[in-house]
């Protein structure tokens, strides 16, 4: 790639070659990584966090390096399948893995285990799917860390089967449920790795299209439709199916991007009359709403239109990012009069993503 420092100091960020202006500018002396250049305009990437993309241009900018980068190592893979000759078993309170080693634990009539692998530790050495823009990378690496870690598992409640960075389940009695929707994706977009993991052993999806985010399993052509049905997924070897799923590269990049659209289903929803994308055009204020759609979905965007009622405001109207911290504040303070499960904590976890640079309060640093 090649890198370049901006040479003046407010240069204009704009959403296109000779676009419109995408606030805040940039200082001089910020390092970008600079990309495609046309008619006088580049596309760029600042270094740093708040890392933010756009186009600039180019008489502004001056290349400092080229950098080579080596190629990156092979995916590793997975750990073995399951077979006859190598079966999936269980001794005391702990599911044993085909190769010898416990992988998850006895509770409740079904299995569960945390995971090993953060979504953020696995992005620090895998770059995201390309169609990904980086605001939506950052705010759900942020909402991973109140939800769970990408190989985590937990067969034990009234969904049956819950898995993933988000705890996708495949939804209680009858209904049906996001877990489905995922592997939807996954076939589509990695077919081998969906048959690797799954259709080698007769499971299949059965969504209503590609836009589905529900739907149901299908097991050796029978819908899992029922609790009766969906019963089976509580045993040891679909525990250590969806497990060893999530050790795999195609999968671990699908959890991301079937998290980060899970988005469209709120930004354009109306709080108080306005766009929630108008009230929160920050990654901070995203990723709060977010992480209120995983755990409470029905309450979006009810609260915020609570919140917003609290500050008095009536439109986002030339808004800065002062104005917009003050409506996150009263936003957490309506968060906390739900029965959302530990929403302080779970707000307290995306400040501190702000306080690492990992995640941006600035006003307009949430681009789509």
């Amino acid at each position: 790639m090649t890198q370049g420092v901006v040479t003046v100091q407010g240069l204009r960020l704009r959403d296109g070659p000779d676009g419109a202006v995408v606030a805040p500018s940039l200082d001089k002396g910020v390092r970008v990584e600079m990309f495609e250049s046309t008619a006088g305009w580049t596309k760029i990437t600042t270094l740093r966090a708040p890392v933010r993309s756009g186009w600039v241009s180019s008489q502004f900018l001056a290349q400092t390096v080229a950098v080579v980068m080596p190629s990156a190592p092979a995916p590793a893979p997975p750990p073995m399948p399951d077979d006859s000759a190598h079966p999936v078993t269980v001794v005391g309170s702990k599911a044993i893995a085909p190769d010898g080693r416990a992988f998850a634990s006895v509770h409740k009539g079904g299995f569960y285990t945390i995971g090993r692998t953060s979504l953020a530790g696995w992005l620090a050495g895998n770059p995201p799917p390309a169609d990904l823009k980086p605001s939506a990378v950052r705010v759900v690496r942020a909402i991973s860390a109140n939800e769970g870690l990408l190989e985590a598992i937990n067969s034990y409640d009234n969904s049956y089967m819950s898995f993933g960075v988000f705890q996708w389940t495949c939804g209680p009695a009858t209904d049906p449920g996001e877990l489905p929707a995922l592997l939807a994706v996954l076939k589509r977009t990695s077919p081998g790795a969906f048959q690797d993991c799954f259709g080698r052993y007769g499971l299949d999806v059965k969504t209503s299209g590609p836009a589905a985010t529900t739907g149901y399993l299908v097991l050796n052509g029978v819908v899992l439709d029922t609790a009766a049905r969906k019963l089976q997924l509580r045993g040891p070897t679909w525990a250590y199916r969806f497990w060893r799923a999530g050790h795999h590269h195609d999968m671990r990049a699908c959890e991301l991007s079937f998290a980060a659209g899970r988005m469209t289903r709120f930004l354009d929803a109306k709080a108080a009359g306005v766009a929630v994308r108008r009230w929160f055009t920050s990654e901070q204020g995203v990723a709060l709403v977010l992480d209120e759609h995983v755990n409470r979905p029905g309450h979006v965007p009810g609260t915020l239109a609570s919140a917003i009622a609290r500050i008095g405001a009536t439109a986002p109207t030339n808004w800065k990012t002062a104005d917009e911290a003050r409506l996150i504040a009263a936003y957490v303070l309506a968060r906390k009069a739900t029965n959302m499960t530990h929403p302080i904590q779970r707000a307290e976890r995306i400040a501190d993503a702000v306080n690492q640079n990992t995640l941006s309060d600035d006003r307009g640093s949430f681009q789509v």
